[in-house]
């Protein structure tokens, strides 16, 4: 049994999670030679009128971070998408929306995010206002964590459902038109 690796793997889950430990962790355990690491590498990179996912900064060997941004795209009142990824590759762990651009104006959010089954999250973010914002720029609506099951050699897509947001100005039932949402492909080496 590599215990090394199985403390590296509880640093990843414990940060994730928000719990500091002392001296749980250290610098020792991110260079461990044997390591199965995961990347996310996005479909598209953002741009104008499109929501993607991309890598997020906090991405470790152990824990991919999926940042999912709007760029340029005016009046966003909510996200709602069902994201399907490859359970061979990975394991959702959970959500992050703190610093999410629905919470402009000091406007709190409500999220919504379940695993529906494995492979396939539903995800909703509203604000809590009858207002929309105008997003310029590539900005932050969630940022998802996925485990490494560690089969190295292995590949598995990340996919957003098309026109996944939703403005204040159109009836409650319709989607912005024309949007297009860009996942990406987790890969274990």
């Amino acid at each position: 049994m590599n215990w090394k690796r199985i403390r590296r793997l509880g640093c990843c889950i414990v940060l994730v999670c928000g719990v500091a430990l002392s001296g749980a962790c250290s610098e020792d355990d991110a260079g461990v030679p044997d390591a199965v690491c995961v990347e996310f590498a996005p479909a598209e990179a953002p741009e104008a009128g499109k929501v993607a996912a991309r890598a997020g900064a906090e991405s470790t060997c152990d824990v991919a971070v999926v940042e999912i941004v709007a760029t340029d795209i005016d009046d966003v009142f909510s996200m709602e998408a069902d994201v399907l990824y490859d359970s061979v590759a990975v394991q959702y762990l959970g959500f992050d929306a703190e610093d999410s651009v629905l919470r402009t104006d000091g406007v709190e959010i409500v999220p919504i995010v379940s695993e529906v089954e494995d492979g396939r999250i539903t995800l909703g973010i509203a604000r809590g206002s009858l207002t929309g914002i105008d997003v310029s720029g590539s900005r932050l609506l969630v940022k998802l964590f996925f485990l490494n099951k560690l089969v190295a050699g292995t590949t598995g897509s990340l996919t957003l459902t098309d026109e996944c947001l939703r403005g204040s100005e159109e009836p409650p039932d319709d989607v912005k038109p024309g949007l297009v949402c860009a996942g990406g492909t987790f890969t274990i080496n």
